[in-house]
Order: C-alpha cells, then sequence, then structure tokens
C-alpha cells in the first residue's frame, strides 16, 4: 500500500566456496543516504583487484543497518563511517581499477562474525589478504 515501509529481512551468509582460499568483497553501490552493497566470493588464487579496509571497530552495541545484497546487516558506526568514506573516494576517483567495479575487503562484515567455524578459516587469511589488497 502507499505510505508503507517495506522491511526487508536480516541478511544471511552464503557459504565460502572453499573457506581456506575464498573472501568475500563487497561493492559499494550507494552510500548515501543509506548503505547498499553487494558481495562477490573470490578466490584468493584469482581475486579481482580490490581494497582492504583497516579500521577501529568501535562500539559494537552502537550499530548502523546497511543493506547487502537485499538483506539488513547490522555493523558498527565505525565501519558505516568508513564505508562511506571509501566509497567517497572512489567517487573523487581515487584509487581507481580503471572503470571496473571496485572490490573492498572489511573483516567485520566480510567475514561472517556469528560462524565461528568460519572465523577460525578466515582470520588466519589476512596475512595474504592485506599484502594482496592495492
Amino acid at each position: 500500500m502507499a505510505g508503507e515501509t517495506q522491511v526487508s529481512d536480516a541478511y544471511t551468509y552464503g557459504p565460502l566456496d572453499e573457506p581456506s582460499k575464498s573472501i568475500r568483497l563487497i561493492n559499494i553501490m550507494s552510500s548515501t543516504p543509506h548503505i547498499t552493497c553487494r558481495f562477490k566470493v573470490v578466490s584468493l588464487d584469482d581475486s579481482p583487484a580490490f581494497s582492504a579496509l583497516s579500521y577501529m571497530w568501535g562500539n559494537a552495541a552502537i550499530t548502523e543497518d546497511i543493506t547487502v545484497d537485499g538483506g539488513i546487516l547490522a555493523v558498527t558506526i565505525n565501519l558505516a563511517n568508513a564505508i562511506r568514506d571509501v566509497h567517497h573516494q572512489w567517487g573523487k576517483g581515487r584509487y581507481s581499477t580503471s572503470g571496473e567495479d571496485q572490490w573492498l575487503w572489511a573483516d567485520a562484515i566480510c567475514i561472517n562474525q556469528t560462524d565461528v567455524q568460519e572465523k577460525n578459516e578466515q582470520v588466519p587469511l589476512m596475512k595474504i589478504i592485506y599484502p594482496e589488497a592495492q
């Protein structure tokens, strides 16, 4: 009906192809007024160019909802602000990848924080992820 707000479901993480080699990357589609992203699962053996975000998580109780692949995911305010900043910098042409989609890795969103097994498999990959980032 007109005037009603449509509520999206919470985002549900899908499995990684090979948790010991695969990672999720996000493509930021919009950042104002609401952050909207999409995930792509890639192999570290054959990943597109991507940036890695290093930031301070901040207070886990203070969150903002973002949309990922049509679902809602709560992230810390610090992460939301960092995503907005990255998107803004990309919009200015910084860190350009010659017109191709720009991909970002951020641990708190690209690793399913509620899946202990996935975290245990993904955290050791950080020593590969950061050096691989552009």
